[in-house]
């Protein structure tokens, strides 16, 4: 199951929670890191190169790149654990943990 506005993974253990933040966030606009908690979501990263994914709480997020970063520029910044990867991309989910 996929969340219809984020489209991002969803089991069935968060399927009901994942459809209250959707359907909270509307034509919700993330622009800058500090829109994952102003929406109250956490954070799915995916490399470019090899697909690997990692999910980040939103403290997490702004630990590493403050509130203020814009997401495009937080995205060139991403390196893969994995293959090493230059570039990923953020995805907003819902939160994981209360």
């Amino acid at each position: 199951m996929r969340c219809l506005r984020t489209a991002a993974p969803v089991t069935s253990r968060q399927s009901r929670s994942a459809f209250r933040i959707c359907s909270r966030m509307g034509n919700a606009r993330f622009e800058v890191m500090g829109d994952f908690g102003r929406y109250d979501t956490d954070v799915a990263v995916r490399c470019d190169h090899c697909r690997h994914k990692r999910f980040l709480t939103t403290a997490q997020v702004y630990t590493i790149f403050g509130m203020e970063t814009r997401i495009a520029k937080a995205q060139r910044r991403l390196r893969c654990s994995q293959c090493g990867g230059k570039g990923g991309r953020f995805a907003p989910i819902p939160r994981l943990a209360p």
